[in-house]
């Protein structure tokens, strides 16, 4: 026994799991008003939800709202968004989540397994999704009611994603007086 009440761990173990290969980045497919997304990128390292420029003007929901937020992307180059589109329905099977989505003027990618949207965090959380990377399963929930998501099979004819990867959001009150705030945590 050690003295944290736990048994001890041996050195050297007597038997060691096998490594695994990164499974990749996965989607699920998903709906949006009359709008069919085929590949909805879902990303725990995304602090918000991205919607192309294209999607929100099809969408046909009048103006954005504004937002004073920087992005800055994997590449680590920040872009500022064209504003923010609040309280959209998002459809995954027969369950709808509600998602805010920060709106990005994106280049056009039609290749057959591009992503349209980024799900993030917020989403994700909101969605009560489970991802167990191991069995390649994601289930999400709603008021006791599950659905489930093969995530080998939608990544089974992965693309080059030149999309969004990562996004991080930077405050810009928080840029403009580091000082302020920098006692504060």
């Amino acid at each position: 026994m050690s003295k944290y009440g736990g048994e001890r761990v041996r050195n050297s173990p007597t038997k060691t799991t096998p490594k695994c290969k990164d499974p990749g980045t996965f989607s699920i497919p998903c709906k949006i008003g009359l709008i069919g997304i085929k590949r909805a990128m879902c990303d725990l390292g995304a602090s918000i939800n991205v919607m192309p420029l294209t999607i929100s003007k099809s969408l046909h929901v009048g103006p954005l709202k504004e937002t004073g937020v920087v992005i800055q992307l994997a590449d680590r180059s920040v872009v500022y968004p064209e504003g923010v589109l609040e309280d959209v329905l998002v459809q995954i099977n027969e369950l709808v989540f509600p998602a805010d989505f920060y709106v990005l003027d994106m280049r056009e990618d039609n290749s057959p397994n591009s992503t349209s949207i980024l799900l993030g965090r917020p989403f994700l959380k909101t969605a009560r999704t489970k991802i167990d990377v191991h069995s390649g399963t994601l289930t999400m929930e709603f008021d006791g009611e599950i659905i489930r998501f093969n995530i080998f099979d939608s990544m089974r004819y992965p693309g080059d994603l030149p999309t969004v990867l990562f996004v991080d959001v930077f405050d810009p009150f928080v840029q403009k007086f580091p000082a302020i705030n920098a006692g504060m945590t």
